[in-house]
């Protein structure tokens, strides 16, 4: 039932029996991060936009795509990791973080080339 959820390079993240699915977003063409939750595989909620990199001035902001965003959890802090592409045209990984899966999220750092580029 995974074809409802319209995201290509997914990641599953799962918490007291959640689902938390991130993945490039069908239908933002990329530009920000969706997330599909789910408890049995058959109903899902979709949380729009729970990162939107045109919300910060950092040098993803107006890129072309975001790609291939995944959450993890380190000491109750959420971490999601995701590449885009910069301003010049090359593809970096980022992370930002939140107190909430969902976030709201904060900036961290600054860009690492990516090893995909």
């Amino acid at each position: 039932n995974l074809d409802k959820v319209p995201l290509p390079d997914p990641h599953i993240y799962v918490e007291n029996g959640v689902y938390y699915i991130t993945g490039t977003s069908d239908r933002s063409n990329g530009k920000y991060i969706d997330c599909y939750t789910t408890t049995d595989f058959v109903n899902f909620e979709l949380y729009d936009a729970i990162y939107n990199p045109d919300s910060f001035d950092g040098w993803e902001a107006n890129s072309p795509q975001i790609y291939a965003p995944e959450i993890y959890c380190f000491d109750g802090v959420y971490y999601l990791y995701y590449s885009a592409q910069g301003k010049d045209g090359k593809r970096y990984n980022s992370v930002v973080k939140s107190d909430k899966i969902l976030g709201p999220n904060d900036m961290l750092g600054t860009k690492l080339p990516s090893i995909t580029s």
